[in-house]
């Protein structure tokens, strides 16, 4: 049976990765992750692929829909619609792509012409200031043109907030454009109304003293993450060591709230808004697709990265229930030929938390250290389990990448199988998950316990002693779901 064609927007696929930060190869594992592939293609391979659905927009359904899963967003998004959204009011404000489009022809219109010496300029400096990849000198101005144009519609949106008549006669020179039509709303990266607020208690039972930090305004999704997280950094220095810290991530209207709890009963709470600058001040806008995009899943995502206790914008918590669910599940990889790997098997240790008393775990709640008392256990449990299959082979052939251990079979000083036969890259996956029932939902995992744990198992792989007499446990067929 013929493959069912299918078409989306190549360039708005384009747009999505870009405002994600994501690479094309990452964008490509996700994608070959999300289709349940086993094997493991070479990265080149992947990224070929992946290109040709950008350039050419031709793609299945079913990899089509994998992406709009990866960048969670509707298909119809994929396939370059606006989605509607009934209760988002007209307030005039355009679509960050039509205005873009709308600059560019501008800027196109008065190039043609050849009048304003002051633009040509412009773009000349642009073309000094650019590493062009093509090598092609049309297509070089092409792209000249198109930067030209972004940063132009960035500096007009700028411009509205803070009104300044100079900057405002050096757009109205440089396009062409009336200052009136300048000063309509604009919506390029979008202007973000940010307020900070703490508070804290020195007795439990006494009501907390709280302070408004600070109020700002920033222009881009991209500043205002990097404004949270400062804010979040600067209000946890210098206190004590926790590993119990937890964020929750909500959305209420036209308002986004973070609140993070850490140590020392501190609370910091940031809300945030998307607003519209005018002649009379700042208005608060209702955030777009693209607005909700650029916001909820970075934070999410951070937050993973950052804490171990998450609330996220639907409401659910993660872990959902009691610290001594949670376990390392261990994936283990083989190969069928250097470079592909396929998943043969899983592990799951468990750190016999279910020890722990209610009696310990109301006093490491307290101090804030439950997961960490649940790690340690679970990295306990962890190198007595995969040491027996770490001593089938010497050392040198292991080593570290994150929370995954790698094997070069190849490094073996007493190697006896051909070179490309041997094993190299990924053998052993470790996650953080918890146990619910029968299945297993991978948590949040801050980075520094990550590299809490890798530090470990360096060390373990280091000792000159750190094989084991422990029988070795099996790993059940990956087949068979845990």
């Amino acid at each position: 049976m013929a493959r069912e064609k299918f078409q989306i927007d190549g360039k708005r696929l384009k747009e999505l990765r870009e405002e994600s930060g994501k690479t094309q190869l990452t964008v490509a594992k996700e994608l070959h992750a999300k289709l349940g592939i086993k094997t493991s293609p070479p990265d080149a391979t992947l990224i070929t692929s992946y290109q040709r659905n950008e350039r050419t927009g031709n793609i299945s359904r079913q990899r089509a829909k994998a992406l709009s899963e990866i960048f969670k967003v509707p298909l119809k998004v994929l396939q370059g619609d606006k989605p509607f959204n009934p209760e988002q009011k007209d307030d005039g404000v355009p679509d960050p792509r039509d205005y873009l489009q709308q600059i560019e022809q501008t800027i196109r219109e008065v190039l043609a012409k050849a009048e304003n010496s002051t633009l040509q300029q412009a773009l000349q400096q642009t073309f000094a200031e650019t590493r062009f990849t093509s090598g092609s000198d049309e297509e070089n101005r092409e792209d000249a043109i198109r930067y030209l144009a972004e940063d132009i519609a960035r500096r007009i949106e700028a411009v509205q907030l803070v009104r300044n008549k100079n900057e405002i006669a050096d757009l109205v020179q440089l396009t062409g454009i009336t200052e009136a039509e300048l000063l309509r709303p604009v919506n390029v990266d979008g202007h973000w109304f940010i307020n900070v607020f703490e508070s804290w208690k020195t007795d439990p039972n006494a009501p907390p003293d709280e302070l408004n930090i600070r109020s700002e305004v920033t222009q881009g999704a991209g500043l205002a993450i990097y404004s949270i997280k400062e804010a979040i950094q600067k209000s946890s220095k210098n206190l004590p060591e926790c590993s119990d810290e937890s964020i929750t991530l909500s959305h209420d209207g036209f308002w986004y709230k973070v609140e993070a709890k850490l140590s020392l009963r501190k609370t910091i709470r940031i809300d945030l808004v998307r607003c519209q600058p005018d002649a009379k001040g700042l208005r608060w806008v209702k955030p777009s697709w693209r607005d909700e995009y650029l916001i909820r899943e970075p934070l999410i995502d951070w937050a993973k990265a950052n804490f171990n206790f998450i609330c996220d914008f639907d409401g659910k918590q993660s872990p959902s229930g009691d610290i001594r669910q949670l376990r390392f599940l261990v994936t283990e990889y083989n190969q069928s030929s250097p470079g592909i790997r396929y998943k043969t098997g899983r592990m799951v240790i468990s750190g016999n938390l279910e020890e722990i008393s209610d009696e310990l775990l109301a006093s490491l709640r307290e101090q804030g250290r439950t997961h960490f008392k649940a790690q340690r256990l679970l990295t306990n449990d962890l190198r007595d389990s995969l040491a027996p299959f770490l001593s089938d082979y010497p050392p040198e052939c292991w080593s570290m990448s994150g929370p995954s251990i790698r094997l070069d079979e190849s490094k073996a000083k007493d190697r006896k199988r051909p070179f490309f036969e041997c094993f190299w890259g990924e053998k052993y996956e470790i996650e953080l998950v918890e146990q619910v029932g029968e299945q297993f939902e991978p948590v949040p995992w801050r980075e520094k316990d990550k590299r809490s744990l890798e530090k470990i198992l360096n060390e373990m792989l280091n000792d000159p002693a750190w094989a084991t007499n422990e029988p070795r446990r099996a790993f059940t067929p990956y087949s068979a779901e845990p």
